[in-house]
């Protein structure tokens, strides 16, 4: 899919609080010793966000927070570490709406202020002393004994590709350009008129809160959240991944923009919130517009992580009010918090088979079960290989759908659906409640008639067995083909 990319680093699914019942429907594994999350091929950091800003809400939570990480690149890891760095930052200097933008523009943007293009220099130095020296304020919150020395090797590349610009050249615009080129083809001219099409006969049927403006924006030169009177002239150099191409008749791997230019970073923060204002309409218009929604939801979740040790607080982020409550027994401190969680990193690659049978015999993590588990729509294929020892009868997982592929017809939407079905029965899971969309998401206005829409994911909870894991092996490569 040219428009989706090869190689993406964001998501295309809303972020999920992996220990929310409402979310998983499992509120009773909340009474585990521990709560168990892998994560694979999700691209970015939003899920892992998300659950530790509301952990102040699990008060039966008693034991610790895993989470088992897996993407299939290196600069996909190195991002979800970068965008960790970012949101769990406790600058008293900077203020939760100046994070937010921050945080937001590395995530989205393919162009980047000269201030937060040096922040990301800065960090990159920071997570190079972490990644070799295990030192910095977030050493203990990452695992590193999981990756191997190549791993780690192929880390350090990406966090000095992010800090020593003079040495490689990333050039955005004309990378962009490129990749419009290829899209759009002959009708590069006149792409605009692509996007309005894009927009009305497919984007608005999913969605309704993303603005044309902003869409059209996006789709133009790769910007998503913009600061008033600010100028973006630094390449995002955390946007960028690898590549095998040829040159000269030889395949070397190369860095370059391989993610989505046809979709946009929106889903993952911009599409749900919790603050029904904000997703109210007039003369069934939107009032306010997805990137508004994305900076309310990244400001709200860093007010719930900063105020975790308030048993109640009532606070106003971009004018709204917000009241919290939390029990301060559970977590008296930020660092009382940050001590419960635990971010393992697994080794990259294109299949994850070694990495997870590494988990059921590794020396320096005990033996587990996955509480639960998120699949992207990019790793599906894997998922018959997930180790039947890592699973139990409690664990629940998510798949992502592939709903906010445009490049994708409805009947190619609704085949992979099935086709993900059929591979997660077949592997031992079953139907919870035939997917995921939740309330508090933008959907069409009461009183209009519309087809069934596709979920964001589908839940599922395992009953199977290590026969039925190991017989869906030959519907997961033709899921392959089908993605």
């Amino acid at each position: 899919m040219e428009g989706a990319g090869t190689a993406g680093v964001w998501g295309f699914s809303p972020a999920i609080d992996m220990l929310s019942s409402a979310d998983m429907d499992h509120s009773q594994q909340e009474n585990a010793q521990d709560a168990n999350i892998l994560l694979m091929g999700v691209r970015d950091a939003r899920h892992i966000i998300k659950t530790i800003a509301h952990l102040g809400r699990h008060k039966n939570l008693s034991g610790n927070l895993n989470f088992y990480v897996y993407e299939e690149q290196a600069p996909m890891l190195a991002r979800t570490i970068l965008l960790l760095s970012i949101f769990l930052d406790q600058d008293p200097n900077i203020t939760n709406a100046e994070q937010s933008q921050f945080f937001l523009e590395v995530f989205g943007n393919t162009f980047l202020r000269g201030k937060s293009y040096d922040a990301v220099k800065s960090l990159a130095t920071s997570l190079i002393i972490l990644l070799g020296d295990n030192k910095g304020p977030l050493a203990s919150l990452f695992n590193l004994n999981l990756l191997k020395f190549r791993d780690r090797d192929d880390l350090e590349v990406v966090f000095k590709f992010w800090r020593d610009d003079a040495k490689k050249a990333y050039d955005i615009e004309k990378l962009w350009d490129s990749r419009l080129r290829r899209l759009y083809g002959p009708r590069y001219d006149c792409r605009e008129n692509s996007v309005d099409w894009d927009y009305h006969m497919k984007l608005v049927k999913e969605v309704t809160i993303i603005h044309k403006t902003e869409f059209l924006r996006w789709r133009q030169h790769g910007i998503a959240y913009e600061v008033r009177g600010s100028s973006y002239d630094k390449p995002n150099r955390t946007t960028a991944t690898l590549e095998n191409m040829k040159q000269d008749g030889v395949k070397v791997v190369k860095w370059g923009y391989f993610n989505d230019v046809i979709m946009g970073p929106f889903v993952p923060f911009g599409i749900e919130t919790e603050n029904e204002l904000l997703l109210k309409r007039d003369n069934d218009m939107h009032k306010h517009a997805s990137s508004e929604v994305a900076e309310f939801n990244i400001a709200s979740y860093l007010e719930e992580y900063k105020s975790i040790s308030s048993s109640s607080i009532e606070t106003s982020v971009f004018g709204h009010v917000l009241i919290f409550w939390f029990s301060p027994e559970t977590f008296p401190t930020i660092e009382s918090l940050l001590s419960r969680v635990k971010i393992h990193l697994l080794p990259p690659g294109v299949d994850p088979t070694a990495s997870l049978l590494k988990l059921t015999k590794s020396k320096t993590v005990a033996p587990i079960q996955f509480t639960s588990i998120f699949v992207s729509n990019s790793t599906a294929q894997c998922i018959a290989q997930i180790p039947p020892a890592l699973l139990g009868p409690k664990t629940r997982m998510s798949v992502e759908t592939a709903r906010f592929m445009l490049d994708l017809k409805a009947t190619q939407v609704q085949a992979f659906t099935e086709k993900l079905v059929e591979v997660c029965t077949a592997s031992g899971f079953r139907m919870f409640n035939g997917g995921n969309t939740p309330e508090n998401s933008c959907e069409e206005p009461a009183g209009k008639v519309e087809e069934k829409k596709t979920p964001n994911v589908l839940v599922m909870g395992f009953a199977g067995s290590e026969e039925a894991m190991l017989g869906s092996a030959q519907l997961s490569s033709q899921l392959e083909m089908l993605a």
